[in-house]
């Protein structure tokens, strides 16, 4: 398979493409393709990490040189990235959701014309998870430093044109003036890339606390510099809003524990299950946690958003019911979200005993596809999920089953090989072409829905 067929067929779904430039995740697929890496770059940071030990020598440990930590963070820092996107695409509740609704939807070109309406109810799903432009503002005000975020909540329009009952949460951003810069959705896609970019500091801030303090300063300071200016782009805001939104209300300016702990409360939010949302639709004290008038507008479209099982709902109370001292240390972040879900009306225990229950139940319903490659990858993906838990903030790739990547040069890389890797030997290009016809059709039958 060729990369530039890849890049051709996904172009108009492509809902990373602002951002994931050096590589790219299928949703339609769950293909993975890391454009800028090819065969030798992999083989390279093979090398460069056997070559590495941190072993201990005369009580000091041995560090990692400049040219070791350059091959691995090149390579890390995306794979890392793009496989997380395939995590929670597959292996959290939210993910497997979407294989079902993918599974129902190709599958229905197979059924009387009564099942066709699962095409479009998959086509609805993928076109949400990247909102239209439409629901992004730009406004000309200029983009200077300090910048605030003042939530407002708005309603999706529905095919229709009509206003739906769904609720967007939106976040305006304002520059040192106070002026209105841009108004961003906080979508499915927001936390997406905010728990993917986690992953990615995550992991390039490890690989940079093994080498030379020295050489650390100066890495560290190139690392916060693109990290800002990843967070600090007008454009892509609708991006990295969940970093924002947690940052301003925990008063955070360090961007490391602030990915640190929106890598938690993303999973968690990915992993919420859907009898929960309805019970805290119901029952969570909205105008506490939030701090509004008994019976506001604003609350009444928060309730509304949880029985939506909106995802950006459900990350802006984590972020509003978190307790202060979670900046205070690594520690203090599981007790913090505990402390959390107590104040929104639930349990850690509750939420696991639901989790576990929906996660088997969409197992059971995937068992019944006929499309082997969903089927396979759904198995992986519910073993992923029980491996994982529900609010883990940094992963351990080594321990999940992943499958192979596309490279820029056509290649196909098996980077997570192992015994215990179920999808080590996953046909990447079989997958892709299947699914990618699957995709057609939803696209075509869609297009035919007036």
């Amino acid at each position: 398979m060729r990369g530039s067929e890849f890049e051709k067929r996904v172009a108009q779904r492509d809902h990373l493409s602002a951002v994931d430039v050096l590589g790219t995740f299928d949703f339609s697929t769950a293909v993975i393709y890391l454009k800028s890496l090819v065969a030798a770059d992999i083989d390279r940071a093979r090398t460069a990490l056997n070559g590495f030990r941190p072993a201990w020598n005369d009580g000091k440990p041995n560090l990692m040189t400049g040219q070791q930590f350059t091959t691995l963070a090149k390579s890390q820092s995306l794979v890392v990235h793009e496989y997380t996107h395939f995590v929670d695409t597959t292996s959290t509740l939210w993910g497997l959701r979407h294989l079902l609704l993918m599974s129902e939807a190709y599958g229905s070109i197979n059924l009387d014309e009564g099942n066709y309406y699962k095409a479009r109810e998959f086509s609805d799903h993928a076109r949400s998870i990247r909102l239209p432009n439409y629901y992004t503002v730009l406004y000309k005000a200029h983009d200077d430093q300090p910048w605030q975020s003042k939530i407002t909540i708005g309603r999706k329009f529905e095919t229709k044109g009509k206003i739906s009952n769904w609720p967007i949460l939106f976040s305006q951003f304002l520059n040192s003036d106070e002026q209105v810069m841009v108004r961003s959705p906080v979508s499915t896609v927001s936390i997406l890339e905010a728990s993917a970019m986690a992953q990615e500091i995550m992991i390039v801030s490890r690989l940079l606390q093994l080498t030379d303090p020295e050489y650390r300063m100066v890495e560290d300071r190139e690392l916060h510099r693109k990290t800002m200016q990843f967070l600090y782009a007008k454009n892509l805001t609708e991006y990295s809003v969940c970093v924002h939104v947690l940052a301003n209300k925990l008063g955070c300016k360090d961007a490391l524990v602030a990915f640190t702990i929106c890598s938690r409360l993303t999973r968690l939010a990915l992993n919420f299950p859907g009898v929960i949302f309805d019970k805290l639709a119901e029952n969570c004290p909205v105008e506490k946690v939030l701090d509004i008038p008994i019976q506001h507008e604003f609350s009444q479209a928060i309730r509304d958003g949880l029985r939506c099982r909106d995802l950006g709902t459900i990350y802006y109370l984590l972020c509003n019911a978190l307790p202060a001292n979670v900046l205070e240390g690594e520690k203090h972040v599981s007790p913090a979200v505990a402390m959390a879900l107590k104040v929104l009306g639930t349990s850690e225990d509750e939420l696991a005993v639901a989790a576990q229950a929906e996660a088997e139940f969409l197992r059971k319903s995937l068992d019944e596809t006929k499309i082997e490659n969903i089927k396979t990858l759904a198995h992986a993906g519910h073993a992923n999920f029980e491996t994982i838990g529900l609010q883990s903030g940094e992963l351990d790739f080594r321990e999940l089953n992943l499958p192979p990547a596309l490279l820029g040069d056509d290649t196909i890389a098996n980077i997570f090989a192992g015994d215990k890797n179920s999808l080590s030997a996953f046909d990447v290009e079989g997958c892709f072409f299947e699914l990618d016809d699957g995709m057609s059709w939803v696209t075509r039958f869609s297009e035919a829905c007036l």
